[in-house]
């Protein structure tokens, strides 16, 4: 009998049909059996400057200059204050020849290294990754072979060397690497074979790493195999970390009778903080922006002179 198992990849989520019940359930078995720690709460990957966790796929920064994965807030954070400094130093004469002001509302800077962000040519990024890679560098090995998967960055599209790369990079500890694992042997594509008890084995994996779209997939394949408690139990850790697709299936459970409108109001509450965790002022403002500094920068100056009931930056700023 045919169902429903829904994956959700780094590109988008995704509807797949299992063949069979039992395929499921062999893949819940073998994948849960004696491993105590797959229920341990699991690591919250966070931006390496505000430390916040990352929310999800969206508003997150690579910076192939430094290999680091940091919120778009941060970036222009980083920018403003490269402006504001400029700007003192220009009213009073001691303009430093790095800082231009007007050319920052342009192009963004590294908050590392101050490299420029996205003016590479598609050959220095790439060679920027490899030069990572051959690092061990679980991060640029993943960007890597994402980047051969969809032929990105001057590449021609090549699976072969997409799942040779993302296997090396789950081998590393990459949590995106083993969720794409997880799909590829879902579907039995890129040269693979299907194979459902590897699907579960690097779902597991990558859950365990923090990959909270692979502990609502661990819940999916759990409900078809009819073991709802466990579907709650995993649906429950992703929810607590804010993830919407989770929440999504226990209002499918209400509506079903399986649990209560009470529970489920409590399991929104639960939801809730976990994207309070994820916020700030700076998150919502880049996402009010639509990710554009020079938009978040009018909205930063908006309510400045809110706040201030100031006329103009300067009579704050200066």
């Amino acid at each position: 009998m045919a169902k429903i198992l829904e994956l959700h990849s780094v590109f988008g989520e995704m509807t797949l049909k299992l063949d069979a019940k039992i395929g499921a359930i062999d893949s819940v078995e073998k994948s849960h059996r004696g491993d105590p720690d797959l229920f341990k709460p699991p690591p919250k990957p966070t931006c390496e400057i505000c430390f916040l966790p990352f929310p999800p796929v969206v508003g997150v920064e690579y910076l192939s200059c430094c290999g680091k994965l940091v919120c778009a807030a941060c970036v222009f954070e980083s920018q403003k204050h490269l402006i504001v400094e400029g700007v003192k130093k220009e009213r009073s004469c001691r303009m430093d020849p790095r800082y231009k002001p007007k050319e920052m509302l342009d192009v963004l800077c590294c908050p590392f290294c101050r490299q420029p962000i996205g003016t590479e040519s598609d050959g220095e990024f790439i060679k920027r990754l490899e030069k990572r890679v051959d690092k061990n560098d679980e991060l640029a090995t993943y960007m890597l072979a994402r980047t051969y998967r969809d032929g990105a960055h001057g590449l021609q599209i090549d699976t072969t060397k997409y799942v040779k790369l993302v296997k090396r990079a789950a081998d590393l500890g990459s949590m995106e690497a083993c969720f794409d694992l997880a799909g590829i042997y879902c579907r039995g594509d890129c040269g693979v074979a299907r194979d459902l008890i590897k699907m579960g084995q690097y779902d597991k994996t990558a859950a365990k790493l923090g990959e909270v779209r692979a502990r609502c997939s661990l819940g999916a394949t759990a409900l078809i195999a009819g073991d709802i408690h466990l579907a709650h139990r995993h649906w429950m850790m992703s929810v607590a970390c804010g993830h919407n697709d989770s929440l999504d299936r226990f209002k499918t459970e209400m509506m079903e009778g399986r649990i209560t409108e009470q529970k489920y109001s409590e399991i929104k509450s639960i939801h809730k903080g976990g994207e309070e965790e994820m916020e700030s002022t700076e998150r919502d403002r880049a996402s009010r922006s639509g990710y554009d500094f020079k938009r978040y920068m009018d909205l930063w100056r908006d309510e400045v002179l809110e706040a201030t009931n100031a006329k103009s930056l300067a009579d704050v700023l200066f």
